[in-house]
């Protein structure tokens, strides 16, 4: 989900939040300069437009909704796995699209040349 956030263009992602320090989502966030850490409840200070909820806890959901910035839009757990899914689908057709429009080229080419 951080990885299809940051590149795509519209969004700033200005915060990864995780309690384990070496998880990937940290790691990345790092390598790009996003501001991590181990605790939400500071961020909620801040304006912001969309929070995803990945922890899959309906107790930390609920905070979340409780505290977030007025105006926030809150992207649950669920939600996040589903489009995370997708795209990752996606790519996947994406790729082999590409690998078969590759043979096929590679295919017509040779036949091409075959005939000259």
């Amino acid at each position: 989900m951080l990885k299809l956030l940051h590149e795509a263009s519209g969004f700033d992602v200005v915060a990864v939040i995780d309690v384990d320090d070496n998880a990937p989502g940290l790691q990345l966030a790092r390598k790009w300069g996003i501001a991590v850490g181990r605790d939400w409840r500071p961020w909620m200070d801040e304006p912001l437009d969309l929070i995803i909820e990945t922890t899959g806890r309906a107790d930390v959901l609920e905070s979340i909704r409780q505290q977030a910035p007025k105006g926030a839009n809150i992207v649950p757990s669920a939600v996040a796995r589903m489009i995370a899914e997708l795209v990752e689908e996606k790519e996947a057709l994406i790729a082999k699209l590409k690998s078969e429009a590759d043979r096929r080229a590679r295919h017509f080419g040779a036949q091409f040349i075959l005939q000259a």
